[in-house]
């Protein structure tokens, strides 16, 4: 699966494999509930490396499974504890700048209820985030 900047998605590699972080409002909510910290604060963390792994695991697996196929992830895969080796073996900080990007864009309103981005105003002889 590759990821859809529209929808506001990100990819990153673990496990050797390309999967899709997706910041949809079920995703944050759950990430929030589980690690007991703010959406503000998840950001701040992922932007300052100072995030533990295990935080780190659950909120690469909220987001893998918010963006995920359904048939992508299933079983131990979406246990934060088999995300959390992966992390552990990719390096936590390209991992953590991934996740700035995508806690960041969700903080700022970037991103709608299912994650996509918002479009960006336009004016003229200055180019969009889509490239326009």
């Amino acid at each position: 699966m590759v990821a859809n900047a529209e929808r506001g998605e990100i990819d990153i590699v673990l496990g050797k494999k390309r999967r899709v972080l997706r910041p949809s409002y079920e995703a944050v909510m759950t990430i929030e509930t589980l690690t007991g910290r703010s959406l503000r604060e998840l950001a701040q963390m992922a932007n300052a490396m100072t995030m533990p792994i295990a935080t780190m695991a659950v909120v690469v697996a909220e987001l893998i499974r918010a963006g995920a196929a359904d048939d992508d992830i299933g079983g131990k895969q979406g246990e934060p504890e088999v995300w959390g080796k992966l992390i552990y073996e990719a390096g936590m900080p390209a991992i953590a700048a991934r996740l700035t990007v995508v806690l960041t864009a969700a903080l700022t309103g970037g991103a709608t209820i299912s994650g996509e981005l918002k479009p960006v105003a336009t004016t003229k002889g200055i180019a969009t985030a889509t490239g326009d």
